[in-house]
């Protein structure tokens, strides 16, 4: 299975290989608001046999400005945020990180806690962590899985 998020479409396009070799293609999520998907990352519990597409959804908004201290409220549309969604494509969460992570994320990764030792790094989600890159922050940062998954 591939999945390709289509940003100015807002939505994700899921490929499925068939045994013949070819790949059909189906509509697995679609968005309404924001500008669209721009960053996708994949996560399996195996302890539930459950999977879990993160999904960053870029939004438009005023850059953040790293110096100041004054944090502007955010409205309606201002804030990226991570959608998630099960295998079936039903979101089931929408995570927006703190005020400072801005609007426009671009990128995801999920990886062991900073912290802990990858030579021995377990696959258990309490012990990773999603790691969002921000266009206007010029930040990463870096949230506990657990977190974005606290409805599981």
């Amino acid at each position: 299975v591939v999945f390709v998020a289509e940003t100015m479409a807002n939505r994700i396009l899921r490929f499925v290989k068939q045994k013949n070799g070819v790949f059909l293609s189906s509509v697995f999520h679609q968005f309404s608001g924001g500008f669209g998907p721009t960053a996708l990352s994949y996560v399996y519990d195996k302890e539930n046999k459950r999977s879990y597409l993160l999904v960053a959804r870029f939004e438009f908004g005023a850059p953040v400005d790293p110096d100041s201290h004054d944090v502007e409220e955010p409205g309606p549309y201002s804030q990226g945020s991570i959608a998630v969604l099960d295998q079936s494509g039903v979101m089931l969460q929408n995570w927006e990180g703190p005020p400072e992570l801005g609007s426009q994320i671009t990128g995801l990764l999920v990886a062991p806690h900073p912290d802990t030792d990858v030579k021995v790094a377990s696959e258990a989600l309490l012990e990773q962590s999603v790691y969002i890159s921000s266009t206007n922050s010029n930040k990463i940062f870096c949230a506990p899985l657990e977190n974005i998954l606290e409805f599981a």
